[in-house]
């Protein structure tokens, strides 16, 4: 019986292309990267040789190893005009920012000034002072100061004003700057009580504290909730150009909010008030909020809250 040679059932790896080597039908080598299969007998003849080989699988391009590109943590990687490059991490606050096409990713400062969130508080008991040491010394990088206040009222039934005091001090030594006024004015407005539409201007110092909400206009009990927006003005005492210098501390309140008149009924009252502070030499480093005589309530339903902000100046 005749026997017929129909040659190799399956590739037959050879592993690295070597000259030495006969390589016979079907077998298959590595040359540079890419894989060839012998399509007739041969001895010393390189792959490329298409008599002899063909390719079954040509090399690619060589990529970029990350694992050694990449080498401190915060690293990332991006694609430069040649391959794939790090862009090494950035200082704290940097912001990542593109150059555009045809041009490299790179870190900078946030530019332009704006408001930004700082923190949020909320009055969880009764106090008779909330205070909020260290707002401003832990926030150097900010002149301006937004203060917004939600929901705060006393727990008296009673007439009371509502107050706010610079306060000084490393952390652990804070005092009140309370008393230490060039100029406090406020200025209050009533709505709604026929008779009683006129402002009302009064010294804030002799109230023992910078007074921005007068719950007594209306001459009755109040125990409504009120709102205002405090703007606390360079309490580091620093220049333009962040240099130290003997200035006084300005500040600035909004306020409005709601009160009983003598038990008949809610009336809406506005204000204003402003002044600034004496202690030329003295840094504030945080804020209080307190009434007179009494205690600022801590409702379950209606909890006050206060939000602080930085204006940046770049």
């Amino acid at each position: 019986m005749a026997t017929v040679n129909i040659g190799s059932l399956k590739f037959n790896w050879k592993g690295a292309y070597n000259g030495s080597t006969a390589y016979a039908i079907d077998d298959v080598t590595e040359y540079n990267g890419s894989s060839y299969i012998c399509i007739l007998a041969s001895t010393g003849n390189l792959p490329t040789n298409t008599t002899y080989f063909q390719p079954m699988a040509t090399k690619g391009t060589d990529g970029t190893d990350v694992g050694t590109t990449l080498t401190t943590q915060g690293d990332l990687l991006y694609r430069d005009g040649s391959g794939l490059q790090r862009l090494g991490a950035g200082t704290s606050g940097q912001v990542l920012q593109t150059g555009g096409s045809g041009a490299n990713p790179s870190w900078t400062n946030q530019a332009g000034g704006g408001l930004r969130f700082i923190s949020k508080h909320n009055l969880t008991s009764d106090s008779s002072e909330w205070i909020f040491d260290q707002i401003f010394a832990n926030n150097t990088s900010y002149n301006i100061f937004k203060i917004y206040i939600y929901n705060l009222t006393h727990t008296s039934t009673s007439d009371d004003d509502i107050c706010a005091d610079l306060r000084r001090g490393s952390s652990g030594s804070e005092s009140s700057m309370r008393g230490s006024y060039a100029l406090m004015y406020h200025r209050d407005r009533r709505h709604g009580n026929a008779g009683a539409n006129n402002y009302l201007a009064t010294d804030s110092a002799g109230h023992g504290g910078f007074r921005f909400q007068h719950s007594g206009i209306d001459g009755g009990a109040d125990n409504k909730s009120h709102y205002a927006l405090l703007t606390i003005f360079n309490p580091h005492k620093k220049d333009g150009n962040g240099n130290q210098v003997n200035m006084k501390t300005m500040m600035h309140v909004m306020t409005m909010g709601m009160t009983n008149s003598n038990g008949s009924g809610s009336h809406f009252y506005s204000g204003e008030a402003w002044g600034m502070y004496d202690n030329d030499d003295q840094v504030a480093t945080g804020f209080s909020l307190r009434p007179s005589s009494n205690q600022l309530r801590a409702s379950s339903s209606n909890q006050p809250m206060v939000l602080v902000f930085g204006i940046s100046e770049s």
